[in-house]
């Protein structure tokens, strides 16, 4: 699979992993020509091809301490469980003071 340079849009065969990163993405391919000769953002469907981004480290967002969407969905459903529990408890003490 080919490996492309983010900066420079050139191909890369060995690139350094210890300065960064590559990304699956979906690039086109080198032969590919544009539909009517005519250099724009407008390909056939055939003309792409799955590719790797290489980007450095320094070029990467610092999300810094933003929080993971997957933490923000376990807490939910945490406090979730724990309603329910709560929930669980009260309809139990209600049921035990009418009798049923």
């Amino acid at each position: 699979m080919r490996i492309i340079d983010f900066r420079s849009n050139k191909d890369l065969v060995d690139p350094d992993l210890n300065a960064g990163h590559l990304i699956k993405s979906t690039c086109i391919k080198k032969d590919a020509v544009p539909i009517d000769d005519v250099t724009k953002f407008a390909w056939d469907d055939d003309d792409y091809e799955p590719c790797f981004l290489y980007i450095l480290k320094e070029d990467l967002p610092d999300l810094g301490d933003a929080p993971s969407p997957i933490n923000e969905a376990e807490n939910a459903l945490c406090e979730l469980y724990e309603e329910n529990l709560f929930l669980k408890a009260e309809l139990d003490m209600i049921k035990e003071k009418i009798g049923v």
